[in-house]
């Protein structure tokens, strides 16, 4: 019984090792397939902040830009700026958490300081519920408090 699986598997394998190497293979009737776009509900994007605390962010407020951050699920690693500075740091994702690590900025004068303080303690340190609704990204930093994200690239 073993000698007749054996040399059914060694058909099937010359076989398709004929086939690999037949030119007979028309390039056009090979199928590759479509790439696939990035799921909105992945964190591995750039995120500006649409809201805070159900304020919405004025762009002319912050004459630095926009607060935003990109999140690298590769490097777990959190770069950005908090419209007042440039920011980076660390985090990690489990499940619908994210852990930050300690978020470091620089300390550069600007009209907008305390909300840039502000912005970056309630990440920094911190382990933040999200969630994703209508492409974008929701952080609950507290129990009546959010900051919600949309994707810029």
């Amino acid at each position: 019984m073993a000698a007749c699986n054996s040399a059914s598997t060694d058909e099937t394998q010359a076989t398709a090792t004929q086939t690999e190497n037949s030119s007979t293979a028309n390039p056009d009737s090979i199928s590759v397939p479509a790439m696939q776009p990035m799921p909105a509900d992945t964190l591995h994007h750039f995120w500006a902040l649409d809201s805070l605390d159900g304020k919405v962010i004025v762009t002319n407020d912050f004459p630095f830009g926009t607060p935003y951050m990109e999140l690298n699920m590769e490097k777990k690693t959190l770069s950005g700026h908090s419209g007042c500075n440039s920011m980076k740091g660390t985090f990690e994702a489990k499940g619908n958490k994210i852990l930050f690590g300690k978020i470091s900025s620089e300390e550069n004068e600007c009209k907008i300081k305390k909300f840039a303080r502000n912005y970056l303690n309630a990440l920094s340190g911190k382990e933040i519920e999200y969630e994703f609704h209508n492409r974008k990204l929701i952080l609950k930093t507290g129990a009546a408090s959010s900051h919600v994200y949309r994707i810029i690239q």
